[in-house]
């Protein structure tokens, strides 16, 4: 609910100050929850990196990123961005950050000759 204009009607105030503590209730306890299923997904990425897989399957975890749809103008300005970047790394201006690790789970591959 936007604030837009306040009332000074107490009753008015006290039921806008009620309905923004139960958001934040609401907000802190899914928060809370997001964080626990965090720490689920964080050890379950621990526990499955030590897990054996049978005939010759392998577990690689990712975490994926973070993607948008971005408006047209946006776009036209990528390629100058791209030609600014590729500037940037070539001039030796830009450093490389680490890289962010995943999981796959991959078939085994055929062995040759056999």
């Amino acid at each position: 609910m936007p604030l837009t204009s306040v009332s000074a009607d107490p009753e008015t105030i006290a039921a806008r100050a009620a309905a923004l503590s139960a958001q934040i209730d609401a907000l802190t306890a899914e928060k809370k929850a997001l964080l626990e299923q965090l720490l689920i997904l964080h050890d379950m990425g621990h526990a499955a990196s030590r897990m054996e897989l049978p005939d010759g399957w392998t577990l690689q975890w990712s975490a994926g990123r973070q993607t948008y749809n971005y408006p047209s103008d946006v776009i036209e300005l990528e390629a100058s961005l791209q030609s600014a970047k590729e500037a940037a790394v070539a001039t030796k201006r830009a450093t490389p950050k680490p890289p962010n690790p995943f999981w796959t789970v991959r078939k085994p591959s055929a062995r040759k000759g056999g």
